[in-house]
């Protein structure tokens, strides 16, 4: 709960700042999010994700990313 608050509050502005966050970041949070019945968040958790790990063209992370946005779906 403590690092989804952090996320949501600090994340637009730190990233204005250069600073980048681990995509299995994103995937942990969109997994609490879905805990929590916040399927939106989880969503847009999963799509930063997934961005990002199309970015390092990391296709396990880019298969983590899909089956949660398939998940959520659901």
């Amino acid at each position: 709960v403590v690092a989804d608050c952090f996320y949501a509050l600090l994340e637009p502005r730190l990233e204005e700042l250069g600073v980048e966050f681990d995509p299995w970041d994103y995937v942990t949070l969109a997994n609490a999010a879905k805990i929590r019945h916040r399927i939106f968040t989880a969503m847009d958790y999963a799509e930063q994700a997934l961005q990002k790990f199309r970015e390092n063209d990391d296709r396990r992370g880019e298969a983590m990313s899909l089956f949660l946005l398939a998940e959520a779906e659901y």
